[in-house]
């Protein structure tokens, strides 16, 4: 037996980004990961509890209907909120982004935004560092041990920028560059190079 569920949130992984010389957070622009492979408890927004899972099969059918609906006329992408706001009448809905391509990888579901100038600027300084998204046509696969039902997410509507993510432990949206490859340049030994000189060459012979 199949059936529909609520809105359920689930955080993915993200690329990494480097610094500027302002020391900020600077988007790449590029794709990020928004879901990953496994089996994670969530909630809907009525507060019901669900085991969320990330298979092969989920992620067909998440990228069948968005290519299905991109074929769409006017096709402006899925939204990108702030803390899932969108879903409440009552709050903004602005937009921080859109998702306007994904695709299934073998860790999980990548997707490209095109950020907004204030989304980009949220993201560049530290304001957002996650991205949570938002699963609907759950069929559900039976329960767990501990009665939960497991549901199979086959719809992706929404991405939400968060620093409270479902997932704990996941790649952040924009990391500090000393977690990245060090990009320092060694300028002496640049110029002991064009200068034709040894490698320990000392000062004086600059």
């Amino acid at each position: 037996m199949s059936m529909k569920t609520n809105r359920l949130h689930i955080i993915g992984e993200a690329t990494p980004t480097l610094l500027n010389r302002e020391g900020q957070f600077v988007p790449t622009g590029d794709w990020i990961q928004v879901l990953r492979l496994g089996e994670f408890l969530g909630r809907s927004l009525d507060g019901k509890q669900f085991s969320q899972v990330i298979d092969d099969k989920s992620l067909d059918a998440i990228v069948t209907a968005f290519n299905r609906d991109k074929a769409a006329k006017n096709f402006p992408g899925l939204l990108i909120d702030r803390d899932h706001l969108s879903h409440y009448q009552d709050q903004q809905t602005r937009a921080a982004g859109w998702v306007v391509n994904i695709e299934k990888r073998e860790d999980g579901l990548w997707a490209m935004p095109k950020w907004t100038p204030e989304g980009s600027a949220e993201i560049s300084n530290g304001i957002y560092r996650m991205v949570s998204p938002v699963l609907t046509n759950c069929e559900e696969v039976g329960q767990t041990a501990d009665g939960i039902a497991r549901v199979r997410p086959g719809r992706f509507i929404r991405l939400a920028l968060t620093n409270d993510p479902n997932i704990k432990g996941m790649q952040l949206l924009a990391n500090r560059q000393s977690d990245e490859t060090d990009q320092s340049m060694d300028y002496k030994a640049l110029l002991l190079n064009m200068l034709g000189l040894a490698e320990n060459a000392d000062d004086a012979s600059l």
